[in-house]
This record gives C-alpha cells, structure tokens and sequence, in this order.
C-alpha cells in the first residue's frame, strides 16, 4: 500500500508539472519571460525537460523541473540549479513549487536513436564512443548515467553528454545513510 500511495504520488506530480509547462502561464520564482517549446517536453523518472527560451534570448536552453526530490542538485549544476523555482498546478488548484535545472540545450539526436537508423554506421559510432569513453576516464569525475538517450549526436557527430543528474566527483558529500 505505501508504494502504491508514492507511485500515485509521483504520476499526480508528473502530470501536474506537465499541465504546468504545456499551460499559457508557467510560474516561475525568478526566471523572466520563458517560452516553453511544448513540442519537446518529455517526461522521465524524476523531472520533466523541456526546451526553452529565457530572457528574450536567442539561445535555446534546457529546462529540467523535479517532481521528485533530488540530492545534489546543487554541487552538481552550481548556477544553473534553481531551487523551488517553477510553481506547478496541483490537481487541487494549490500551487507548489518544485526545483529546476536550467542548462544550454545540446542540438542533435540522441545515441539509441541513431543506432535505430538502417544506415547507422556502427563502427564510426563505436569509434567515437570509445574515445569519448577514454577521455571521460581522465576526468575527475563521472557520469553516474551513461547510456545511448543521455548521449547527444551533434551534425558532425562529436558526442555530448547530456543528464549529469547522477554525476560523482570525488570531492562530493555522500548522504549520512550511505555506506
């Protein structure tokens, strides 16, 4: 019964924060002038993402709001996290606010949808994976969720890693209940 009560939980906030975005009049705590593409609002296990103007600026951004709390949002975006910032519409009419997350939005296609493509070339694929790979093991941190949806394919296909929600950094506190 709890995980059935939780799950009932999450999927009202889940749609709520989708009515949210997809409505005329977003509430936003501090960001100005934001116009939601609603063509690209998905869905995920904790937050839903948008692509997103802000500010009246040229530059498409990536908004990511959280239905569900989420650790280290802060050591992990630093400036681009914005705690309690978007107001989402309860099924009661109750306004709550949830954090965000608002970074450049990468261009491209992802991985796994690449790889679906009759004429996708595995081994140029599996080349620049690879090498993306090497160069992420020389880095002081990783990824935490590396997978085919959370890696971009830009027009000239340089890979970019996208949802660093799950990102470890050596220097990063662990909760008081992890071993």
């Amino acid at each position: 019964p709890n995980l059935q009560n939780l799950y009932r939980s999450s999927m009202a906030e889940l749609i709520s924060l989708l009515n949210t975005l997809r409505s005329c009049t977003p509430i936003f705590r501090t960001l100005k002038r934001v116009i939601i593409d609603t063509d690209s609002i998905s869905p995920g296990n904790n937050a839903v993402v948008a692509r997103c103007s802000v500010g009246g600026r040229n530059r498409a951004m990536r908004l990511k709001c959280y239905y569900r709390s989420h650790p280290n949002l802060a050591e992990i975006y630093n400036s681009g996290y914005l705690p309690r910032e978007v107001g989402i519409y309860s099924l009661g009419g109750h306004v709550r606010y949830v954090d965000a997350v608002l970074t450049p939005w990468v261009e491209g296609t992802s991985l796994d949808v690449v790889m679906q493509q009759a004429d996708a070339d595995y081994a140029t694929l599996s080349a620049r994976f690879d090498a993306m790979a090497l160069a992420l093991l020389a880095k002081p941190y990783a990824h935490g969720d590396l997978k085919p949806s959370n890696i971009i394919l830009s027009s000239s296909g340089a890979m970019q890693l996208i949802d660093w929600d799950a990102m470890w950094r050596a220097d990063m506190r662990l909760p008081s209940n992890e071993w």
